[in-house]
């Protein structure tokens, strides 16, 4: 127990007797007093001591408390036709652990709600389209007159579907329901709130932001992106479900998961690799302290997470759960839920968010927006070409954008690495010193494979995947 009055963001306490030492991970703000149990994690159904109990339901009950359920939204409201998220009218009004290190949301959330509308903005805005060199592309196209009009409509619809879904939707929208019961659900001793708390926790501060600065139709994207953020968004996530982020999944059920029919393809390979790498850690962990399927049918506190998720977080609206159950019947099921968010959380976030730039900034390549309605056979040339694609304003609003969302923050906390060291068991240690241990040797493979290419897939390199959704 500590108590006092000014406040306090501890880590850890560490205390020794007797040639023992005994450590209390905590990595929250103390405000008044605070009790905590050891380090070690603990199932709640095997705890035989009743002040340790007391201690977890105590803490679950004030977090319960601390991190409320935004008020149901009615018809009209931006949330309306969404997954809940935390209450608090912007960043600054949620509870202190979610702001704490946020460096990415001052910084690069900061590009995008002040600096676009600074130097540089007014440095991309003066340029057309002409000057990212359309004119010697169009030169080059025309000598050998391919449907090159057509293939930019098709590239500007999958790039509204990957800013709105890909991106938003399925990365930050829907990781924070799980984030949200997770602080409220589970005490700090859980195994599982261990394991899922380094990849969700950032998630609730960038959303807030997002919400208020990339929704609304007069807000930047507004001016670069033609398609409504939350009428598509809205729509696809009516029929959306969690196993849609079951990535060998959905590589199987497309028919893309064959390396020797589809060669090259780089994401899937790096991916997968994540996938399998990340899938042996979890199970690694989890299996240590659930050794059989009535052990996860066993534990309450796991029962009132999930459903929390599933009730309050995606079925609040109309009891579509989205796949998700409240009722966790087995290990494998439980992996395969932590192993989901993980990724997505992580490597997916990074696959479709870092290469924005990249990919964004020779508008020709993917015009989020095109100014005139798709033309009929013949009507192609190269003036239709530069009346469609955006103006300088458009394509300087989405440059500035992508650019800002593109970068790295010089604080970020990358795959394998645990500055806060909520597990204390020496085996738990030992099964996070092999998960680094085998994505070092990812790192490796992937390096090795990119100095044979010209260029280089380089978004999943480990050392450049980021722990959690933070900008």
């Amino acid at each position: 127990m500590w108590s006092g009055e000014d406040e306090w963001m501890c880590n850890m306490v560490q205390v020794e007797y007797d040639k023992e030492t005994a450590e209390f991970p905590i990595y929250d703000w103390i405000t008044s007093t605070i009790d905590v149990t050891r380090g070690e994690a603990q199932l709640p159904q095997n705890i035989t001591n009743p002040n340790v109990m007391k201690l977890r339901i105590d803490e679950i009950r004030e977090n319960v408390e601390k991190f409320k359920w935004v008020p149901k939204p009615t018809e009209g409201d931006s949330g309306w036709g969404f997954p809940r998220y935390v209450k608090g009218a912007n960043s600054l009004q949620l509870t202190r652990i979610f702001q704490q290190d946020q460096v990415k949301s001052t910084q690069s959330e900061g590009a995008v709600l002040s600096g676009v509308a600074g130097s540089t903005f007014d440095t991309i805005k003066c340029k057309s389209c002409e000057d990212f060199g359309l004119r010697a592309m169009l030169t080059k196209a025309f000598v050998f007159d391919p449907p090159i009009l057509a293939k930019m409509y098709l590239r500007c619809s999958q790039s509204n579907m990957h800013q709105w879904i890909y991106n938003y939707l399925e990365t930050h929208v829907f990781m924070e329901p799980f984030a949200v019961a997770l602080f409220r659900c589970l005490p700090r001793a859980h195994p599982i709130y261990k394991l899922l708390r380094p990849h969700l926790r950032t998630v609730s501060c960038i959303n807030k932001d997002a919400r208020l600065a990339l929704l609304p139709s007069e807000a930047l994207p507004g001016k670069g992106i033609p398609t409504k953020a939350l009428s598509l968004t809205r729509k696809h996530y009516k029929t959306f479900s969690i196993e849609s982020l079951n990535i060998p999944k959905m590589f199987k059920h497309f028919g893309t998961n064959d390396a020797t029919l589809l060669p090259n393809h780089y994401y899937r390979d790096d991916a997968l690799d994540h996938w399998e790498i990340m899938e042996k850690y979890a199970s690694a962990c989890i299996r240590h302290y659930y050794k059989c399927d009535e052990d996860v049918v066993n534990d309450y506190e796991l029962k009132l997470w999930a459903k929390d998720v599933a009730k309050e977080g995606l079925g609040w609206q109309d009891h579509d759960t989205k796949g998700m159950s409240e009722n966790l019947t087995s290990v494998d099921q439980l992996i395969e839920i932590c192993v989901i968010l993980i990724f997505t959380s992580s490597v997916q976030h990074a696959a479709v968010n870092f290469g924005q730039f990249e990919t964004y900034k020779f508008v020709p390549n993917a015009p989020l927006a095109m100014r005139l309605p798709p033309h009929k056979k013949g009507e192609a040339n190269k003036q239709r070409i530069l009346d469609s694609l955006p103006d300088s304003l458009m394509a300087g609003s989405v440059i500035s954008l992508v650019f800002a969302l593109s970068e790295y923050s010089p604080n970020e906390v990358y795959l394998g690495h645990f500055p806060e060291r909520r597990f204390t068991e020496k085996i738990i240690l030992d099964i996070q010193q092999n998960y680094m241990k085998d994505l070092q040797a990812l790192e490796a493979k992937i390096k090795a494979r990119n100095e044979k290419l010209e260029h280089p897939y380089t978004f999943l390199l480990p050392s450049r995947v980021p722990n959690s959704v933070a900008i």
